[in-house]
């Protein structure tokens, strides 16, 4: 191996582990950023099918409403007033008429204009908030229906005070407008479906004030600097109230938008800071934008989550990475152990072997037999042989002196015949000086066996003959 990878040297090993933090950290992060952008893009196609919905349902409201004044507004009476807005009798029928229809069509109110803005008749002339004899003449519907187009407008009511969604269309005489006749729609059921709405949803003006929102101290406030000349106008039209032109604003503040529209807002919910991930729809015929909102620390908790499960799997990858290093290093020392001390007793028993081998092989007279005639043999001849191969010639040596001394008739023969022969090797004995220290008899063999037996028997006769 090349020793820059054997991880032999200390920084070697530091280096190593640093470089796998690093892995392990980028592989957190991957998957914490993987998982935000998985929870991110389904959001924001549930944000814009949220988006959808709403936007489909402001558009029943409006086709809902939208053919009243149209309805009403054939009614001759109706045009006979404009052309003769004098005649009271004339203008009490007429009063009348929009009563009936408006209670039947469940609007705020139903009235009738001059070309001038001023009201000759209304649905709600008995109350005491009546819209006969006001003039709405600066409000941005009746301007749009006098022009010849559809007057679609929100606001605040400038009699009532209470806001709605103002519906105008012209009304013509041989192909003049003659007068206005508008419808006032309450939005407060969509408005209370928005506060319960787990999601916040909002409509903002051409002029980025927020109007309509689920959360009630967004109302009425602008997510950006107005112009003067908004702001002008904005006064004039007494849109949000007679005040209008200086509306407070609202913390709003956007990020990271993407080509299909959707960003991250940063704004507060009852003085606290929070952050939404975003997607608009702008809505032409009404000329407001509709945004609807998602918590973003839903998508922020997914990513750690995430990032904390690739941790956690990552720690326990190393810790069954160490704990089979340890294993194998274990088993590798307890191989080693065996091997030396398989070595050692191979080493040890060759030496006593060559010990006792030469000393014993003195009693047989140097001729090359062994120390018993029967087949004994404590030494074996073939030292040349690799330590292997003596431990497996002398466990074959054995193993037949072991097979001849079943053989035998009976254990007294086996002993009769081992007396002979330690006599026998007494006799060869005597004349030397022999034996001058200790003499060690070594069975290389288990004890209890057929081989220690006659190992114990011969050492008993040898210590009586010696």
């Amino acid at each position: 191996m090349h020793p820059l990878f054997s991880l032999s040297r200390p920084w070697q090993r530091w280096l190593a582990a640093a470089l796998a933090l690093v892995l392990a950290a980028l592989m957190v992060l991957v998957a914490g950023n993987w998982a935000e952008q998985r929870e991110t893009a389904q959001r924001r196609q549930a944000l814009r099918s949220a988006l959808d919905m709403h936007a489909q349902w402001l558009r029943d409201i409006t086709r809902q409403y939208a053919f009243l004044p149209v309805l009403a507004g054939g009614q001759s009476d109706v045009l006979n007033l404009l052309l003769t807005p004098q005649d009271r009798a004339r203008q009490a029928d007429v009063n009348r008429y929009l009563e009936a229809i408006n209670a039947r069509a469940g609007a705020m109110a139903l009235f009738v204009m001059d070309v001038h803005g001023r009201t000759l008749a209304a649905s709600n002339w008995q109350t005491v908030d009546s819209f006969v004899g006001h003039d709405y003449a600066r409000r941005p519907y009746v301007i749009q229906a006098l022009a010849g187009r559809t007057g679609m407008f929100y606001g605040v009511g400038m009699t009532t005070g209470k806001p709605g969604l103002f519906i105008a269309e012209p009304l013509r005489v041989k192909g003049h407008i003659v007068g206005v006749l508008a419808v006032k729609v309450a939005l407060d059921t969509l408005n209370v479906s928005w506060t319960h709405s787990p999601e916040p949803v909002l409509l903002r003006d051409a002029h980025g004030v927020c109007f309509m929102a689920s959360h009630a101290a967004w109302r009425y406030h602008r997510t950006r600097p107005l112009t003067p000349a908004e702001q002008t106008e904005l006064q004039f039209s007494q849109a949000y109230g007679p005040g209008g032109g200086d509306m407070p604003a609202l913390i709003w503040r956007t990020r990271t938008r993407d080509s299909a529209g959707g960003y991250v807002l940063s704004t507060e919910v009852n003085g606290r800071p929070r952050q939404y991930l975003a997607e608009d729809l702008a809505l032409p015929e009404f000329n407001w934008t509709l945004t609807v909102l998602s918590d973003r620390a839903a998508i922020l908790q997914t990513r750690n989550e995430a990032s904390a499960m690739t941790a956690l799997a990552l720690a326990l990858l190393a810790m069954a990475s160490l704990y089979w290093r340890l294993r194998e290093r274990r088993f590798a020392e307890q191989k080693q152990a065996r091997i030396d001390l398989e070595q050692r007793v191979l080493e040890r028993t060759r030496e006593l072997l060559a010990e006792e081998g030469r000393d014993i092989a003195g009693f047989g007279g140097g001729d090359g037999r062994g120390l018993l005639e029967g087949g004994l043999h404590l030494a074996h001849p073939a030292q040349h042989l690799t330590l292997e191969k003596q431990k497996e010639a002398l466990r074959k040596d054995f193993a037949s002196q072991a097979n001849a001394i079943k053989a035998q008739e009976s254990t007294k023969d086996v002993e009769a015949k081992t007396r002979v022969d330690v006599e026998r090797l007494a006799s060869l004995v005597q004349a030397q000086p022999f034996p001058d220290r200790p003499v060690r008899m070594v069975v290389p063999f288990a004890a209890g066996g057929p081989v220690d037996v006659i190992g114990r028997i011969m050492s008993q006769e040898l210590s009586k003959a010696l």
